[in-house]
């Protein structure tokens, strides 16, 4: 990156959860979510987690 910060690609950006959530939105499983995204659908089930828990705290 141009301010000399390297993001593994194994982290999960703020934007990245917003994708969860809105494949989750529209109803996408997890494994859907993974080929949609390539990641496995065991990081998609853990992210899933956060994302349910943001929701909940916002409705």
């Amino acid at each position: 990156m141009a301010d000399g910060r390297h993001i593994d690609s194994h982290e999960w950006t703020d934007v990245d959860l917003d994708r969860v959530a809105r494949f989750h939105d529209r109803g996408l499983s997890a494994e859907q979510i993974a080929a949609q995204l390539g990641r496995p659908p065991a990081q998609i089930s853990e992210r899933l987690k956060i994302v349910i828990n943001r929701i909940g705290r916002f409705h």
